[in-house]
């Protein structure tokens, strides 16, 4: 059991009053193992706990003096003692002789009262030598250390800590890192660091003391208090008694912070009463943004030693912290800065909207474009603001910073969110896969055509941007390119502008099922938006070239398009991105035709985090049908899946020819091998387009009609498919038709036919890397695969990959068939001495893509490495 020197030395040495005081709100006090642990489990031999003012120090130093460690333990609060040399070892002496350690156990001759003036030449190396000889494990405590300014006393200590011995474990407190050489013991592994980032309340930490002090507030609440106290305990204490005092949560959120009086009296008292004049007068001047860059500093203080100055407030933590070394950018704790904020304005509210515009034309000046808004903002200019909304709110948003835009524009005030450049720019930053009722409520007071017709070439391009991105759903699409291509033939001059127009003019053309148009527009987006780092755009135009080649079943290709944006995402930690939904759809439904179903399964899970409520009806629909189709992979309730969806397919809005040709078979079968004929039915009526995909319409009807025992019926139908007497929409359907075919071979006993129609089957599932209707089937075409396997020539191991599948087994090395193009290529550049970077920048694609194409080829081929991959694949034919 620990023992704290205040329960047995003299009051003047004993534990401090703050300690004291806290044991009277102990409902205020929550374990905080994470910390105690950190000085107590095979603890350091120094640990420097150094943090701001209210961190939560004090209440860390009683739970290790309470904690029951059986390390003996002295305290000391220098800012108690006379902070002169002989004053702070006169302290130690008597805190550490309360524990029976002093320098007469090694021999010294002295009273044992609280000595004065003991110190000596010889002090320290006794002391050493009576705790060596005690032959225990003893902690020191030394609080409020930053309280001492005597250079001689932290020469002491210092002394002390490079003679330290082993049976000392000594543990530092203060608000600002003392003049010690610390970094010799942090370079040997001897010095264990608490500092205010550690010191910040965690939410689970904050809902915990909350329930203890009785206090209830809901999940939004805790997020609030969190967010406005960033963790700081000093500023969580003060409104956990404000709530037990009886003040209403609502009240109490709203202003919480630096406004509330009670953490504005402890700022004053705690941080800004020992701040000079001048000092206070600089912090006011430099508070009025949430990031400081140091030229900033300069430019508004006046004073070419701003960097000097915050770099001290930083040593002194004074809640001020370096966010940025390289390029000096600093930031006030969010409670420090509110208050100074407050207090700025209530000073010289005369001022305010100059030193706004004056830190907004600064970041313009920086090409800061969503900094230099903010404060335009609050500076009452609201004709600057708009033109510098209409010239850079492109740029903000290929550069990713959507959200943040948006809740800018969202809280300008009312007159100017009615201004027709906020919002094109608030419906430029809404999803196309979206339709919100605030969207449709700015299109409604919007005139479009007066816009685009307008004599404001940057406007009318806007206008004519919104228009053709809130009409890609449309039945009049064909007609809005056409006048979108004509409106925007000539360039603004803005680049960001320019590159969103080529954006917006491919995905229409996608739409509109010109690819060859789509890709090349693309192709050039991403180049142009990779060089400029417009990571936003290159993941959308990335994400709509895998659905392209979706769309001519390039499964290879659009993988590694989809790949190379969902990678993009990841780094960029964008995977909640709206924009980023094509790219799940596509890897999805990629996972889902070559029976991946872990794969699978994760990107539908990534697809359905982006869904919303206001999203259009067509992805909804797509969405869906994918996640239909892939939980009836995994075994999931049929009839539940089957009857849900039909509930919904009722045909409410078109849909691309490509989504029925895909989705439509597979949902007619799954119906039969329920036995549910009417739904079967159903889904044959909703998914068929005779007029644009014949092909896969008659498909289903041979599917109802194998079903329906008229096989003669079907295998004529089936061989219009087979003979191209119909067209197809996706090569899918050609496989189905030949294992349709060869299972009625078969069961004519046919064996030549249906051996014939399986090898036909297998062949495109080779060249498409497509399997899934081998799986979809049934049990008949099984039998004939394990059966025919042995006979299919260069097929044989198609053929086995395809059973192994079925069976529901590990692949193993199965060659060609399951490795995609890319994948293959990935693989035959293994037995050289290229690095993954070699590959990578030889392919102009990420180093991440490669690595996932790695991943896959050794989980196909069953190794765990590229030694062993190119083993296996010179085994198997494939080097």
């Amino acid at each position: 059991m620990a023992v704290t020197a205040g329960s047995v030395a003299p009051s003047s040495y004993s534990s401090n009053a703050r300690i004291a005081k806290r044991r009277s709100a102990a409902s205020l006090l929550v374990p905080r193992p994470r910390l105690l642990e950190g000085l107590v489990v095979e603890p350091a031999p120094i640990s420097l706990i150094c943090a701001p003012a209210g961190s939560g120090k004090t209440s860390l130093i009683r739970a290790l003096l309470e904690a029951s460690d059986e390390v003996p333990t002295a305290f000391v609060n220098v800012s108690q003692v006379d902070p002169s040399v002989p004053g702070v070892w006169d302290a130690i002496h008597a805190s550490l002789s309360a524990l029976d350690v002093s320098p007469a156990d090694a021999g010294e001759t002295h009273d044992r009262q609280p000595p004065v003036g003991v110190v000596g030449p010889d002090l320290i190396d006794n002391l050493v030598a009576a705790i060596t000889a005690a032959d225990r494990k003893v902690r020191l405590v030394l609080d409020d250390l930053h309280t001492i300014d005597d250079p001689a006393t932290f020469r002491s200590l210092d002394a002390l800590l490079t003679k330290q011995p082993v049976q000392l474990l000594l543990v530092l407190s203060t608000r600002h890192d003392p003049p010690l050489a610390l970094h010799r013991h942090r370079l040997a592994g001897r010095l264990h660091e608490v500092r205010g980032a550690d010191l910040a309340f965690h939410r689970d930490e904050l809902v915990e003391l909350l329930d203890r002090a009785g206090c209830e507030l809901d999940t939004a609440g805790v997020e609030l208090l969190h967010l406005h106290t960033e963790g700081w305990a000093a500023g969580i204490r003060i409104a956990v008694l404000s709530l037990l005092t009886g003040v209403e949560p609502e009240e109490l959120l709203t202003d919480f912070g630096g406004l509330d009086q009670g953490v504005a009296d402890y700022l004053m008292a705690e941080v800004l009463s020992t701040q000079s004049e001048e000092m206070r007068a600089f912090l006011l001047t430099t508070s009025a943004c949430s990031t400081l860059p140091a030229d900033l500093a300069i430019h508004l203080s006046g004073r070419d030693d701003a960097p000097e100055v915050l770099d001290d407030l930083v040593r002194r933590q004074a809640l001020t912290e370096r966010i940025e070394r390289r390029r000096r950018i600093y930031r006030y704790h969010v409670v420090l800065r509110t208050y100074l904020d407050a207090e700025r304005r209530r000073r010289h509210p005369e001022s305010e909207a100059r030193l706004q515009r004056t830190v907004g034309e600064w970041y313009a000046a920086q090409g800061q474009w969503l900094h230099a808004l903010e404060h335009l903002a609050r500076a009452d200019a609201p004709e600057r603001l708009l033109e510098l909304l209409l010239e850079h709110s492109v740029t903000l948003m290929l550069d990713g910073q959507l959200d943040q835009l948006e809740g800018l524009l969202r809280g300008l005030p009312t007159e100017l969110q009615q201004q027709p450049a906020v919002r094109l720019v608030r419906l430029l930053l809404a999803s196309p896969y979206e339709q919100t009722g605030v969207a449709l409520e700015m299109l409604a007071h919007l005139d479009l055509a007066a816009l685009t017709a307008g004599g404001d070439h940057l406007v009318a391009t806007l206008a004519a941007l919104v228009q053709v991105q809130h009409a890609l759903y449309a039945d009049d699409l064909e007609q809005v390119l056409q006048e979108f291509v004509g409106r925007t033939s000539l360039p603004t001059g803005n680049v960001a502008v320019d590159l969103l127009v080529r954006h917006h003019r491919a995905i229409a053309l996608l739409f509109l099922d010109r690819l060859d148009e789509a890709n090349d527009l693309l192709f050039e987006v991403v180049d142009r938006a990779r060089i400029g780092g417009r990571d936003a755009l290159a993941i959308s135009s990335l994400g709509h070239l895998a659905t392209a080649s979706l769309r001519v079943e390039d499964l290879s290709r659009s993988e590694e398009w989809a790949l190379e944006a969902r990678v993009t995402a990841a780094r960029r930690g964008w995977m909640q991105l709206s924009n980023l939904l094509p790219t799940q759809i596509a890897l999805a439904w990629i996972s889902f035709q070559r029976v991946d179903r872990d794969a699978a399964r994760l990107y539908l899970d990534d697809a359905l985090a982006l869904r919303n409520a206001a999203m259009r009806s067509h992805p909804i629909r797509y969405l869906d049908a994918i996640e239909v189709v892939i939980r009836l992979d995994g075994g999931e309730d049929a009839y539940q899946l089957l009857g849900d969806h039909r509930s919904r397919t009722r045909r409410p809005v078109s849909m691309s020819p490509q989504f029925s040709a895909n989705f439509g078979p597979i949902l007619v079968w799954s119906a039969l091998m329920l036995g549910e004929q009417d739904w079967a039915n159903g889904f044959a009526r909703d998914y068929s387009d005779q007029d644009r995909s014949p092909g896969e319409s008659d498909l289903m009807r041979a599917m109802l009609l194998v079903s329906a025992g008229h096989e003669a019926a079907a295998g004529k139908t089936l061989r219009r498919i087979i003979h191209g007497d119909v067209e197809v929409l996706v090569r899918s359907t050609l496989i189905y038709a030949h294992i349709l075919s060869s299972t009625l071979a078969f069961r004519r006993a046919s064996s030549s036919q249906a051996h014939d129609s399986l090898m036909a089957a297998l062949r495109l599932a080779d060249e498409t890397g497509i399997v899934r209707p081998f799986i979809n089937i049934g049990p008949e075409v099984h039998r004939q695969l394990i059966e025919s396997a042995d006979r299919a020539g260069h097929l044989a191991s198609v053929a086995r990959a395809i059973v192994s599948l079925i069976r529901g087994q590990p692949v193993g090395p199965v060659g060609h068939s399951l490795l995609t193009a890319a994948e293959l290529s990935v693989l035959r550049d293994l037995p050289s001495l290229l690095s993954i970077r070699d590959i990578a920048e030889s392919r102009s694609v990420s180093t991440n893509t490669i690595k996932t194409h790695l991943s896959a080829i050794y989980r196909k081929l069953g190794v765990n490495g590229r030694r062993a991959a190119v083993e296996v694949g010179r085994r198997q034919g494939l080097l």
